[in-house]
Formats: structure tokens, C-alpha cells, sequence
């Protein structure tokens, strides 16, 4: 027992409240049952996925934390470096489910997800039972059970499952009505815990704070439970300081948690920013190592990672104070696309599982479009029911303003569920209860409410959707076991979804260029490859993959722009071009030479036999495809007699496919003598 007078409170609430919802009986029957039909509907919503190349191998983010959680097995504990993902602590929990079984131990990851998203369905029923009572305690646990986004992430191999359930305890803990310290102190520690997967719910200390001590009257010191406010920090210290330590002890930084939340703030503010995940091309590969070069070079000399984040920082504060008028209509941009239907995709899309991969996202469950205008009926006329609701309705407040801060994606939002879905619950029972008991005249005002909602979450912010990305990820699958024909299969269907992908032509180009046997099928490459350089200048890899084709094809003239290009655009690709640089020089060389004694050859053969039309269309080849003379190529070909090679198929053929190259290389090799313009952090308003 405790002698704290606000404890006594919370008890005695706390009983009354167990009897006027049915007692402990109840509430363990309604936490078993909600995460026991959560975990069924779950792991049949796993099963068909077995076998899909997006599911059985990691891809993108989920590559980092597999690699590191394989470290760890490995007994690398403490790892190296700062962490710079906000998930330092899901590897741990990787390692510790997947254990030694490599790929296979995958699928029990996402089995053990399954059942924590399950606790979270069941938490939320609870939560739901505190805030309003029995009915709308059910009503929260059937949309939790039933909501699309639960079962789509809880088979995301990313700490969002994991997150949410730490941060549905949390809520759970502040649903009293009063809190004690002894509560605030484990709320603390399940807060933290959903921190180490996203820092901004970080936030919500302050919020939790304010709300149970710091709104008192200061005049009135007798009143205020300043210890229950350190309890709630300490919570947090004890879960968040060993991370912190960790980065200062193996990284040499005092850093938080990560070091992305600069380089995240200005992904969100900054003259380009969309609202959604939006970085430019030289930085999408590796936005760890290129955020921080970046910044190096902006600075001009090295930096740790978190002066890396600062610099990015103040390149958004810059945006916030040279833009305001921009910076707010970005603000407000973002708050509709927090409130939009959209599922904004960020890892994969969850409308492309539903219509290819996942046959259960079909059925008719919950979606953030009946959620959201339940939980806006729930906040009009619940929320001021009791401290415990306001208390709930501020910590849906403060994730989503956290949000919009930085970035919106449909995963970074779903932490705001955790206060929506109960609320959503108890506007679900009181349209229920109203309808039930046909009280047509004051059910206009919550059905009002429901249709402009659903109005305004269906503004047009975005443009029209595709799912050429999802393709792009699974021919990147392909890519990785180098099967050729189906990652120019995957891209193909990229295109189709989106002819301006860049991407998708880059990555159809250099399965062409691997599967090349012909001069046809490197002319494929060659043409997709200047596509994509062309929608991106930026682009990188485009050129890259250029320079090695036109190595291949034995013309160094082009090879040296398109690799020079490429190691600007990028410095990173010197490691993976490292053997095109190693021989270019004495390719060239030795190109020299070749290209003397080539010329020679047929001008001597020429003087022998002037009027032979394969020599006159090897000179011009050996001009236009050896030397990039093309205007001088073309003279020869157009002074052949059109006749004559039109009697012959194969020099037709041979003038048809030099006159395409040549018209292709004046196309595009202008595109190598563009400047390569400012870097991302000198770009206006962010020079220094």
C-alpha cells in the first residue's frame, strides 16, 4: 500500500471501475478472447504469403536489422558505429525469435509478430474498457481485430509491430483516471520501448506530463505530484540511457537514440519536399552514408553523426525561416495527408499485397476510412467525459503533430490508432445506440460529422497512385539471385504501371545489358539505359552501367564521360566500378593504337577498291562507333548509293542499325555535357 493521496484515488476509481464494467472477470475475458480471434485472423492472413519473393527475403529496411540481428548471433552484441536507424532495439528481438535458422527462422519472426499484434488488439480493448465502458470496450476490439494495417505490418519484418504494442501498454497504463507513480514509472518504461522504434513518440512524456502535474496551480505546490513526473522520467532514463551510452561508448557520439532525425526532419521541410518519403536520386541507396557525406562536403571537413543531424537540421530550420509561407502550406499539406484515406507506402504498399499477394486484405475489414471518422464522432462527444479521455485525446494530438513534423507514410501514422481506435470505438456505440434507439434528430449531428470526414479524407493531395515500385522491389529480388529475364520481366510491368520510371528503365537496361548475345540486344540496353539518364540526371547508376556497357562494346570515348559522370554523381559507385577504372587507362592506350592501325587497314583497303560499299560502311562505322565522329560517319553513309546497299540485306541491315546509334548517341550524349549542378545541401535556400 501506498500513503500517496492521488494513489488512494486511483485504487478506489480503479475498482469502482472494474465493478461498473463487469469486474476482472470481464476483463480477462475480453483481453483473452480479442487477442486469441487477433492472432487467428493474423496467421491466416500469413499463410498465403509463404513463397512470395517479397516476403521470404528481407528487402530494404528490413536488410539492415536482419544483417544486424545475424551479427549479433554471430556475437557481435554491441555492433559498431552510431546507430542510425530508429530501431536499435528490434535486432535484439530478431536475433532472439529467428535465432540460427537463417531464413527459415523468418517465418517465426513474423509468426511471434502475429501474436504481439494480436496483445495489441486485445490491450486496446482494454484500454477502450477503462476510457468508456463495456460496449465500447467490444466495439474497439472488433475494429482492432479487424483493422487492414495491423495484419499487414504484423508481416513487415519492421519494428512497427513491436512498437505498437509497447505503445497500446502505454496507453493502457494512462487510461486511469488518476495516476499513480508506481504506474506512471512502467508507463515510462513501455514509453521508451516504443521510442527505440520511433523517437518522436518521445513527445508524448511532455504531453502525459503537463496533463497530470504540470496544469496544476504552481501556487499550490501541495497539489502538484512532481514525483510522479520524475517516476515518468525515469521510466524512460532506465530503457533509453543504455542506447545512448551504447552510441558514446561504441560510436564515440553522444547521440539519443539515432542519427536520422535531422536528415528525416528535412526530407519533410525542405522547397521539394511532397509530405510524403521523398529524397533525390544520389541519395536513395544508402541515405545513411550519403546524408553524411553531404554534409561533409557542405562543411568541408568530417563530421560524427550527430553533427551530420545537425547540419540537416538547421538546413530545415533555414527552410522554416527564409519560407514561412512555403513551410506552412507544407505544414498543412502534411496534416491532410495524415488525415487522408491513403495507406502511403514506405517499405511496401499494402494496396499492392491486397490486390496480388494477400487474398484476405480483400475481405471486408477495417481501414483507416471507417476508422478515422469514427474516432472524429468519438472525440466530439467523449473526449471530455473524464481527465483520462482528455488525457487520450492530447496523446492522439501529440503523435500526430510529430508526425507531420517530419514526414507522413501510412507506418509512421499508425501509432496514432492506439487512441483513434478506442475513441473510434465509442463513436461506433453511440451511432449504434442512437440509431437502436431511432433518436433520428440528435444522430444528424455524429452522421454530419462522419460524411464530412470522409469528405475531407478523400481530398485530392496526392496524384494518381501505381504499383510500379512494388514492382521495381520484387525485380530487385530477381536482380539478387541475378536472374535476368525476370527482373526485366518485373521492370517491363513497372513500365507499364509508369513509362516515366526512371528507375524501372535503368534496371530493364542492365538485365538487357546481361543478357545480351547480340548487337540488337546491347542496343535494348543502351536505349533504356539513356532513358533512364534522361527522366534522372541524376541518376547514377545509369551512367555507371552505361560506362561498363560501352566498355564492353569497345568504345572508350563514351566510357570515360559516362564513368566520370557517374563517380561524381555518386562517389560510392568507385567500389562497385572499381575493375572499369582499374582498366580504363590502358584500354585507352591501347584503344589508340588499335583505332591507327584499324583506319589504316581500311583506307588501304579502300585505295585498293574505292567503289566496295562494306569498306566505305566500315569507315563510317569505325568513325561513328570507335572515334564519336558522327558527323563525319554520316557524310560516308550519305553519300553510298541507296540503291545499291538497298540490294544487299545485310550492309541495309548494317547502314539501318549505325544510322539509329548515331542519331541514339546525338540524342543523348548531350546529356554528359550538362552541369552537374549544386549538391543537395547547396541548393537555394540552403547554402550556406
Amino acid at each position: 500500500m501506498t500513503n500517496d493521496p492521488a494513489a488512494g484515488s486511483a485504487t478506489e476509481r480503479d475498482t469502482q471501475a472494474k465493478h461498473e464494467n463487469g469486474g476482472g472477470s470481464f476483463q480477462v475475458w475480453l483481453f483473452a478472447a480479442s487477442s486469441a480471434l487477433a492472432a487467428v485472423l493474423r496467421i491466416v492472413y500469413l499463410l498465403p504469403l509463404r513463397g512470395q519473393p517479397l516476403f521470404d527475403t528481407p528487402q530494404r529496411d528490413s536488410i539492415v536489422y536482419v544483417e544486424r540481428a545475424r551479427a549479433i548471433l554471430a556475437g557481435d552484441f554491441w555492433g559498431s558505429g552510431v546507430s542510425f536507424h530508429s530501431a536499435p532495439l528490434y535486432p535484439y528481438f530478431l536475433a532472439l525469435v529467428m535465432g540460427p535458422g537463417g531464413d527459415a527462422g523468418l517465418w517465426w519472426v513474423r509468426i511471434a509478430q502475429a501474436l504481439v499484434s494480436a496483445l495489441t488488439a486485445g490491450l486496446l480493448a482494454l484500454t477502450a474498457l477503462r476510457l468508456f465502458g463495456r460496449g465500447a470496450a467490444v466495439a474497439t476490439a472488433i475494429l482492432a481485430i479487424f483493422y487492414a494495417p495491423f495484419l499487414f505490418y504484423a508481416g513487415e519484418l519492421l519494428e512497427i509491430t513491436l512498437t505498437l504494442f509497447f505503445l497500446s501498454v502505454t496507453a493502457w497504463l494512462v487510461a486511469d483516471e488518476e495516476l499513480s507513480g508506481r504506474r506512471l514509472l512502467v508507463a515510462g518504461v513501455f514509453l521508451g520501448l516504443a521510442a527505440l522504434g520511433k523517437p518522436n513518440l518521445l513527445i508524448l512524456a511532455p504531453v502525459i506530463a503537463i496533463h497530470v502535474g504540470l496544469l496544476r496551480p504552481p501556487w499550490r505546490p501541495q497539489v502538484w505530484p512532481w514525483r510522479r513526473v520524475l517516476l515518468l522520467a525515469l521510466g524512460l532514463l532506465v530503457v533509453i540511457l543504455p542506447f545512448t551510452l551504447r552510441n558514446k561508448l561504441v560510436g564515440d557520439d553522444w547521440v539519443l537514440v539515432s542519427s536520422n532525425g535531422g536528415i528525416n526532419l528535412f526530407i519533410g521541410n525542405n522547397p521539394s519536399a511532397t509530405g510524403g518519403f521523398w529524397v533525390p536520386t544520389a541519395m536513395q541507396y544508402d541515405l545513411e552514408a550519403s546524408s553524411l557525406r553531404v554534409a561533409e562536403e557542405a562543411l568541408g571537413r568530417e563530421l560524427k553523426p550527430s553533427e551530420a543531424s545537425r547540419f540537416w537540421f538547421g538546413r530545415a530550420k533555414v527552410f522554416f525561416l527564409k519560407q514561412p509561407g512555403n513551410a506552412a502550406r507544407n505544414f498543412l499539406r502534411k496534416t491532410g495527408l495524415l488525415l487522408g484515406h491513403y495507406e502511403i507506402p514506405n517499405h511496401f504498399n499494402i494496396y499492392f499485397f491486397r490486390d496480388y499477394l494477400a487474398p484476405l486484405l480483400k475481405w471486408p475489414l477495417v481501414w483507416y476510412t471507417i476508422a478515422l471518422p469514427l474516432a472524429v464522432v468519438g472525440l466530439v462527444f467523449a473526449s471530455r467525459r473524464s481527465r483520462a479521455t482528455r488525457r487520450a485525446a492530447l496523446c492522439a494530438l501529440g503523435v500526430g503533430v510529430s508526425v507531420v513534423l517530419f514526414f507522413v507514410t501510412g507506418r509512421y501514422r499508425l501509432p496514432i490508432l492506439i487512441w483513434l481506435l478506442p475513441f473510434a470505438g465509442a463513436g461506433l456505440l453511440m451511432l449504434w445506440g442512437m440509431a437502436r434507439r431511432r433518436r433520428w434528430r440528435i444522430l444528424v449531428l455524429p452522421v454530419l460529422i462522419v460524411i464530412t470526414s470522409s469528405t475531407l479524407m478523400h481530398l485530392p493531395l496526392l496524384p494518381a497512385q501505381n504499383y510500379h515500385e512494388d514492382w521495381l522491389v520484387i525485380g530487385n529480388h530477381w536482380a539478387g539471385r541475378e536472374d535476368w529475364e525476370k527482373v526485366a520481366f518485373y521492370n517491363q510491368q513497372a513500365l507499364r504501371e509508369n513509362m516515366e520510371s526512371a528507375a524501372a528503365w535503368q534496371n530493364l537496361g542492365y538485365a538487357y545489358f546481361q543478357l545480351a548475345r547480340s548487337e540488337d540486344d546491347f542496343d535494348r540496353a543502351e536505349e533504356c539505359l539513356w532513358r533512364a539518364a534522361s527522366l534522372d540526371p541524376a541518376m547514377a547508376h545509369a551512367f555507371g552501367n552505361l560506362a561498363a556497357l560501352y566498355f564492353k562494346l569497345d568504345r572508350p570515348l563514351l566510357t570515360q564521360p559516362c564513368l566520370e559522370r557517374a563517380l561524381a554523381l555518386d562517389p560510392a559507385l568507385k567500389t562497385t566500378l572499381q575493375e572499369l577504372v582499374k582498366y580504363m587507362r590502358p584500354k585507352m592506350e591501347d584503344f589508340e593504337q588499335r583505332s591507327v592501325d584499324y583506319m589504316a587497314r581500311i583506307e588501304k583497303n579502300l585505295a585498293a577498291e574505292p567503289d566496295r560499299l562494306d569498306y566505305k560502311i566500315d569507315m563510317a562505322y569505325i568513325l561513328a562507333l570507335r572515334l564519336e565522329r558522327y558527323d563525319e560517319s554520316e557524310k560516308i553513309l550519305d553519300a553510298i548509293d541507296p540503291t545499291a546497299v538497298a540490294a544487299d540485306p545485310e550492309l541495309s541491315k548494317r547502314v539501318e542499325r549505325l544510322r539509329i546509334r548515331i542519331e541514339r548517341a546525338r540524342r543523348y550524349t548531350p546529356l554528359l555535357e550538362r552541369p552537374l549542378g549544386p549538391s543537395v545541401s547547396e541548393v537555394t535556400p540552403f547554402s550556406r
